[in-house]
């Protein structure tokens, strides 16, 4: 059998974890049993990548009529809300799907002007309260300065404009074992060496 007789009969999808496979199929537009030669493969990862979880997709062909699929999917880093409309991002800011407010439910939330350009300090931030036995539900930007950290058990971290990740790293070296933050309502660290609490 020549290259131009050999036809499709086996197409595998990898590296899925988010986007639907039907989708996927759905997209390369040609079926089991149809031409070798009758697709483009140029054609086909583009149509793949424009997929909303996809970022970049590499397209195969293997003797005896294989097609593979490699898909290499965004990493949802957190859900950012401008103006009531919900998307999913990625650490780099990238909005790559729109979302119901209620979907997602276990990635925070991210809000405020000037947010986005400047999730590199935040993501610092965020890996100092991975020893923090609470979990975070919404981060604000605030004046495009600071950081306000809201937390699912309705405590609110306010953080200064300077010195944020020393501030913050002084307060994380207290002794947590006295404190009951399901009994505090706001911690305030706004003011140079001073910490401000507030029962709820």
């Amino acid at each position: 059998m020549n290259s131009n007789e050999m036809v499709v009969n086996e197409v595998w999808v990898t590296g899925l974890n988010f986007e639907d496979k039907e989708n996927i199929i759905s997209s390369l537009e040609f079926n089991v049993g149809d031409p070798i030669y009758s697709i483009n493969l140029e054609e086909v990862k583009r149509r793949v990548d424009k997929l909303d979880w996809v970022n970049k997709a590499k397209v195969l062909i293997y003797p005896f009529g294989v097609i593979e699929i490699f898909v290499e999917e965004y990493k949802p880093f957190a859900i950012y809300n401008i103006s009531q409309e919900y998307y999913l991002i990625n650490d780099k800011g990238f909005k790559f799907l729109r979302i119901n407010e209620n979907e997602y439910k276990n990635f925070f939330k991210i809000s405020g002007i000037d947010s986005l350009i400047s999730l590199d300090d935040l993501k610092i931030l965020i890996q100092l309260f991975d020893n923090f036995n609470i979990k975070i539900d919404e981060v604000v930007r605030i004046d495009s300065r600071r950081w306000d950290f809201y937390f699912k058990n309705g405590l609110l971290i306010k953080l200064p404009a300077e010195e944020t990740f020393v501030t913050l790293k002084k307060f994380m070296n207290l002794d947590f074992n006295k404190m009951d933050y399901n009994k505090i309502g706001v911690i305030d660290l706004r003011i140079p060496e001073r910490l401000i609490i507030e029962n709820k």
